[in-house]
């Protein structure tokens, strides 16, 4: 199991759901796994961990956490991690958590949401974010046609 297969089973359960489904984008000052808009033009992070080790690591990435426990509008209105059942269920309040279930037979049951996160703030989307995805995927789009 990688990052990409949960990416692209993620994309499969998503796309219903969301406005725009984004992989590893830095809509922020970090790589983001998957970023999406809803219709309503809130962005949502989600964070992909394989294992505990993983999880365990991803908070002494300091100036993240701190900025998402922060009041700050430089950060998605709301932020999920998305791991198997056996890397962790507990998350920080400010976030949300997803169990990945890869033996599931269909995608749509491979996602189950364990806990809402919290809105960390009401601030839409700004153009500039919009454009800076749009840039993102054009380049990615060239990127693979042109190879």
């Amino acid at each position: 199991m990688t990052e990409w297969e949960i990416q692209n089973d993620f994309y499969h359960w998503a796309f219903k759901r969301y406005q725009i489904i984004v992989p590893n984008i830095y809509l922020y000052p970090w790589e983001s796994d998957v970023i999406t808009v809803t219709k309503a033009n809130f962005v949502n992070e989600f964070e992909i961990k394989l294992s505990t080790a993983d999880y365990k690591k991803d908070f002494e990435k300091i100036e993240r956490h701190t900025i998402l426990e922060s009041k700050s509008e430089s950060r998605p209105n709301y932020f999920w991690f998305i791991c198997t059942p056996d890397v962790t269920n507990e998350v920080p309040e400010y976030a949300g958590l997803i169990h990945y279930l890869p033996d599931q037979p269909n995608w749509h049951r491979r996602f189950t949401e364990i806990k809402r996160p919290p809105r960390l703030h009401s601030d839409k989307i700004t153009l500039d974010q919009m454009r800076h995805i749009t840039e993102s995927f054009r380049w990615k789009y060239w990127k693979l046609r042109l190879k």
